[in-house]
């Protein structure tokens, strides 16, 4: 059986708009590809946006591990007859597709991809989705088609500590919780711990035992951050960004950044009168900001299914706003 890796669609004008880890990911699964001698074909648009704006160009950091790559001008990357002539010649039963997006070009693709008689793999940690809600029921009609979906195995993680203040991650959780993530509360030593509003709240792992390489964001919240001014802690955050994953802190949690040296060289609520900032995947915020670090956060994660889902948010949470 041989099979085939799609890198569809991460170009230049594109790839900015997902989260930083999905390019990340997806040069894996490329190296991973190219050490079992899979075929690798890069597929993107030449079509003129919305804008006017034409895009032709490969993201600068994506590995290129194969001399196939094909233009297309629709969502459909089969409406390029030279891909299946490729697929036929290197007699291709099995196909995988990363890229973006998956409610569009990767699902167009998907489908015509069953049609054409293949055995067809989505791994969401590979796909880049920007309207989660709507994907949902893409996803329902993918597997109807008999596309087979990988799960994510990217995480979402909140560190606790006794007297960690909840009410600065509580909008934050609720929009993570809305979206559909998976969300590990964990603690240095995995003991259930005690809020600062007194709430008894059950931890799911210790620190020690949680994977880098799967986490999506990792949050700390504001509170009597001593126990976390440890080695351990600042070298799990560091591992954390130099894998390219988001990091957030609020209030006194933007102390442990600072300690562990997350914070050199970026714009923060450290080096900034600000409430908060948001550079290179790294958030922060004083305490009274805890509605706009919540919204900073969903932008950074792509979790607003466009401008107007944003801008209803921020007029619920921050201005107050009957829906």
């Amino acid at each position: 059986m041989a099979k085939a890796l799609l890198v569809v669609d991460l170009q230049e004008g594109y790839i900015e708009k997902y989260p930083p880890l999905l390019l990340t990911r997806v040069n894996k699964r490329i190296q991973r590809a190219a050490a079992d001698k899979e075929l690798i074909v890069y597929v993107k648009n030449t079509k003129r946006l919305r804008s006017g704006r034409k895009t032709n160009e490969l993201a600068a950091d994506l590995n290129i591990c194969s001399a196939y790559t094909l233009c297309k001008e629709t969502a459909n990357a089969f409406s390029n007859p030279e891909l299946q002539e490729i697929l036929r010649q290197n007699q291709i039963t099995e196909i995988e597709i990363a890229g973006i997006d998956g409610n569009s070009c990767i699902a167009s693709t998907a489908m015509a991809s069953v049609q054409n008689g293949y055995k067809t793999i989505l791994q969401c940690d590979c796909i880049g989705v920007q309207n989660i809600k709507r994907f949902e029921k893409t996803e329902v009609s993918l597997l109807e088609k008999g596309v087979a979906i990988v799960p994510s195995e990217m995480k979402d993680v909140v560190l606790l500590f006794d007297t960690a203040c909840i009410y600065e991650i509580a909008i934050l959780n609720y929009f993570l919780k809305l979206t559909g993530s998976e969300t590990v509360f964990c603690s240095l030593t995995g003991e259930d711990i005690t809020s600062a509003e007194g709430y008894s709240l059950k931890v799911s792992a210790k620190l020690s035992e949680l994977n880098t390489a799967h986490i999506r964001i990792l949050i700390v919240p504001g509170g009597d951050v001593s126990p976390l001014k440890d080695q351990q802690v600042y070298s799990f955050l560091k591992s954390i960004k130099e894998k390219g994953s988001v990091i957030a802190a609020i209030c006194a949690g933007v102390d442990v950044l600072e300690k562990a040296g997350i914070l050199t060289g970026l714009r923060s609520t450290r080096s900034a009168d600000l409430d908060v900032a948001r550079d290179q995947h790294v958030i922060t915020a004083r305490a009274n900001a805890y509605v706009d670090f919540a919204i900073e956060v969903g932008k950074e994660l792509a979790l607003f299914d466009g401008e107007e889902d944003l801008l209803e948010t921020v007029n619920f949470w921050k201005f107050h706003k009957r829906v």
